[in-house]
């Protein structure tokens, strides 16, 4: 997905190294969660990636569910939905 494919609605969280914003997803109006690393982060880029495999293996109510894994910016972004996830 391109940066354009989501509408933000929200910044959830901000560190120095990444963001996680509340989004809508426009090709569906599903309400997302995207975690970003900041530009300039690039060494997080596999810590990213890690983290969205292991959302995929996680199938807990408890647990939110990761949709997507794109590139924003040259670095990878994944996209959740689940109990922890806005509505």
């Amino acid at each position: 997905m391109a940066a354009s494919d989501y509408e933000i609605e929200a910044v959830l969280d901000e560190g120095r190294s990444r963001r996680v914003l509340r989004a809508r997803r426009r090709c569906d109006g599903v309400t997302v969660v995207v975690k970003q690393p900041r530009p300039g982060a690039a060494g997080l880029a596999e810590r990213v990636r890690q983290e969205y495999t292991l959302l995929r293996r996680i199938s807990a109510d408890e647990v939110v569910r990761a949709l997507d894994l794109d590139e924003w910016q040259g670095l990878p972004r994944w996209s959740s939905r689940g109990s922890k996830a806005p509505r």
